[in-house]
């Protein structure tokens, strides 16, 4: 395979892993024995000869630039085994049922979910104690993110991209709104826009003509369907979606919660009550989406470079997405790898994994090469930090974690969230549809709500057991 991957279809794979649905296709072994062999200490000393470890992962060809370093660091042959997205989780699953799988794996939703559940990943802590990994520096606890009955069977590759509101300069000066108003990095006002700021400036921005039409939008588009918009949203006021969000046995959805019901509204009032954001209807009639054509001054989006290197004839700028109550932080999107659990080289295979996310020369080729940040120590990637706007994209992605942004109060009681959930896909799907009903005009926010966790219920009831 050679085509590259963008920042996006990386940034897709990762949002995925946070939260998946369950492949009943998939057979898996209910118990598998682990390996005998002691961990040793993972680089400070080597095996006499390398052993060759299978590393099979979704990100193009992107890992050849820091392969033969990760190779000398850890002693090994590395042997890549390079898939498409699409596909990655169906054939990662076949092989661990059929005892081919390899050594190392960048995992997808559907083999994160089983490889935990089924104890298919190596526990990787005594590996981390013995090559001195300081658990302190890691953006969000991997025993929080990746830990299953009591041990830590994955690490994050990258530091999970936050959503930011990205704005088309032209169109916000057009309206007459100041640019030295808005909350960019470095600023005194940044990160402190409430929903209420967001609102009153879609309101600012928005532009009608004399017969009512629009000459311009506030937002490009009803996000509320969105997976990652909602979520942010309901986590801002203190709801959940699920009754348990971190075991894959969730029992019921909370959709007909008044948190959730409240999230919902907010949202989609933003087309059918404030009239800052078209409807589906006006969006699917705008040639070349409404934000890229110039038809809105702001939209949203992950805190990467995708939009800036567009190459649209307006700026772009950006800043951290107004939260409601608290600010937050989707901690899950960040890509575990795992070892595992009946690799011949169980210590090769976990230094494989924990060089590859804690070393500072990859983090740094990895920055230059596509602005991602891993998710260790990213102070220290910080002061390598790129000028312009990718620095200023990076700060963003950092600006709510404790310990590695420059804002203090950005960091402070931010609500970090995951999903490890076997129906989110169930959800997404019932969800759209009924959030466009509401939209129409054809049934109320609640009775959405109360629709979608009907369905979302109706499936968690049909699981199979894992």
């Amino acid at each position: 395979m050679s085509k590259k991957l963008s920042r996006r279809d990386f940034l897709k794979g990762a949002a995925l892993v946070a939260g998946g649905s369950v492949l009943a296709a998939c057979v898996v072994p209910t118990s598998v024995p682990q390996p005998a062999a002691e961990p040793a200490e993972a680089t400070a000393k080597p095996a006499a000869a390398p052993v060759e470890i299978r590393f099979a992962h979704w990100l193009g060809e992107q890992l050849k630039a820091w392969i033969p370093y990760l190779q000398e660091k850890t002693n090994t042959t590395i042997r890549e085994e390079i898939y498409d997205w699409a596909d990655f989780s169906q054939k990662m699953m076949t092989q661990f049922a059929g005892g081919t799988a390899p050594d190392v794996l960048m995992s997808g939703d559907i083999s994160t979910m089983q490889g935990l559940a089924n104890d298919l990943f190596l526990p990787l802590d005594d590996y981390l104690d013995k090559a001195g990994i300081d658990m302190s520096l890691w953006v969000s606890d991997p025993a929080y993110l990746w830990g299953w009955n009591g041990a830590i069977r994955g690490l994050s590759t990258m530091t999970a991209q936050p959503l930011c509101a990205y704005v088309n300069e032209t169109l916000v000066e057009k309206a007459g709104y100041p640019l030295d108003k808005l909350p960019y990095w470095g600023r005194d006002n940044y990160d402190k826009w409430t929903w209420t700021d967001w609102v009153e400036f879609l309101h600012a921005v928005t532009l009608k003509k004399a017969d009512g039409t629009y000459e311009q939008y506030g937002l490009d588009r009803t996000w509320a369907h969105a997976q990652s918009v909602y979520s942010n949203s309901l986590y801002s006021r203190g709801g959940r979606l699920y009754d348990d969000e971190l075991h894959y046995a969730e029992k019921e959805c909370l959709m007909d919660r008044p948190e959730n019901i409240a999230t919902a509204q907010q949202l989609i009032d933003l087309t059918t009550k404030e009239g800052v954001s078209p409807s589906y209807e006006a969006a699917a009639g705008i040639q070349g989406g409404v934000f890229a054509s110039g038809m809105a001054a702001a939209r949203l989006d992950f805190a990467n470079m995708d939009l800036r290197d567009a190459g649209y004839p307006f700026k772009v700028g950006m800043f951290a997405w107004p939260f409601v109550e608290k600010r937050v932080y989707p901690a899950g999107n960040s890509t575990p790898i795992h070892a595992n659990a009946v690799t011949k080289y169980p210590e090769a295979a976990a230094n494989v994994c924990i060089v590859q996310c804690t070393d500072a020369h990859i983090g740094k080729i990895w920055l230059d090469q596509s602005g991602m940040l891993l998710g260790y120590n990213v102070k220290a990637l910080l002061a390598q930090l790129p000028a312009g706007e990718q620095g200023e994209v990076i700060m963003n992605v950092v600006g709510r974690i404790k310990g590695m942004s420059f804002c203090d109060y950005c960091s402070e009681d931010v609500v970090q969230w995951t999903w490890r959930v076997r129906t989110m896909e169930e959800w997404k799907a019932a969800w759209r549809p009924e959030v466009e009903k509401v939209v129409l005009g054809l049934q109320t926010v609640e009775e959405a709500c109360k629709n979608t966790k009907a369905i979302v219920d109706a499936a968690i009831a049909e699981l199979p057991p894992l």
